[in-house]
């Protein structure tokens, strides 16, 4: 749900056309809208990159390990440099761990395209991971794994993910101490990186839906509104697929959808009320009328996007601030929620 707005803060203005170039100009032509003055939303170019992933490629329920580590790939804005080896290590043997410890067991064919030479490697050094245990363990983990990878292994690194996946899953049997560590160190990381380490478990749990709502999904603490704005911006991303839309309409399908579930009389409506609470509520009620004008009247697109720009800087500027994929994620996220839940409130009763 959305956050009240700081007086003291101001936003900051777009960038004037004439210095744009011209594909910035027709990148912006895709997007519809410029979100936000930071980060990927002041890089038209990068966020029309962005966008056509987030509409045109999306996995469907149950992806095998190939597909999902490709989308997993863009999530985190992975590349396959050689450099990157051991973050690819570290995101496996986290992955590996947490199904463990769901009790979830790894598909018969995972090392399969893994070289004998590196999985060798793997079990020889295994028994040292006895000297990974502290402080930031994923952070250690990836320092440990340096230690022992040599510029043959690190030339693939997807592999690398594999061999992780298998040491994670076993490690989680013969070093518990730091598996329950890494799953401690996940529980208070930002949503995307705590998703991205816990893919493989949504996939198995969450077969109804795709990995990016399944992700939504998690960012939200609060049972049924973490459904209902799940559901709602995966009906708006296959909305915006099958009709090529711009990201301002998938935006603006936020406060069409939000105003549907206000207008029905599903029982979601009211398991949503009662989960929010009526005092709750009632500071909603009032945040949205003192910055997007009376709930009474059906605002303008022009006036919630406007109102958007502002609230999103002024509440989430650290999203908005570094080339940093996952905030990307964050930042649609809680635009979306924004605008759905000022569609609900103008058409909804207490």
């Amino acid at each position: 749900m959305s956050e009240h707005l700081p007086a003291d803060l101001r936003f900051c203005p777009s960038v004037d056309l004439p210095k744009k170039s011209p594909e910035e100009r027709a990148a912006e032509l895709l997007l519809g809208l410029e979100l936000a003055p930071g980060g990927l939303w002041s890089r038209p170019v990068e966020a029309a990159a962005y966008w056509t992933w987030l509409r045109d490629h999306q996995l469907g329920p149950t992806p095998n390990l190939d597909e999902l580590l490709a989308w997993l790939k863009t999530f985190l804005g992975l590349t396959d440099r050689p450099t990157e080896a051991t973050r690819y290590f570290a995101l496996g043997f986290a992955q590996g761990a947490e199904m463990a410890l769901q009790g979830q067991l790894l598909p018969d064919t995972l090392l399969d395209p893994v070289s004998d030479t590196l999985i060798a490697r793997g079990a020889e050094v295994a028994a040292n991971l006895d000297t990974v245990p502290g402080p930031a363990p994923l952070s250690r983990l990836r320092n440990w794994a340096t230690q022992w990878l040599t510029h043959e292994f690190m030339e693939v690194p997807p592999s690398l993910w594999r061999l992780g996946l298998s040491m994670g899953h076993s490690a989680a049997h013969t070093h518990p101490l730091l598996c329950g560590m890494l799953a401690a160190e996940l529980d208070s990381a930002r949503f995307d990186q705590r998703f991205a380490r816990r893919a493989l478990v949504a996939s198995k749990l969450r077969g109804d839906m795709g990995l990016w709502q399944a992700f939504i999904r998690s960012t939200y603490e609060h049972p049924v509104e973490g459904e209902v704005l799940s559901a709602h911006i995966g009906t708006s991303l296959a909305r915006m697929r099958s009709t090529q839309g711009t990201l301002r309409a998938f935006l603006l399908d936020a406060v069409i959808q939000g105003r549907s579930l206000g207008q029905s009389t599903s029982s979601a409506v009211d398991a949503l009320l009662s989960e929010i609470g009526p005092a709750q509520m009632g500071r909603l009620r009032s945040f949205y009328a003192a910055n997007s004008g009376p709930l009474s009247d059906r605002a303008s697109q022009g006036l919630l996007l406007g109102v958007l720009r502002q609230w999103i800087f002024r509440t989430h500027a650290s999203l908005l601030n570094a080339n940093d994929p996952g905030a990307e994620h964050l930042a649609l996220r809680h635009a979306y929620d924004f605008l759905w839940w000022r569609g609900f409130l103008e058409v909804s009763t207490d």
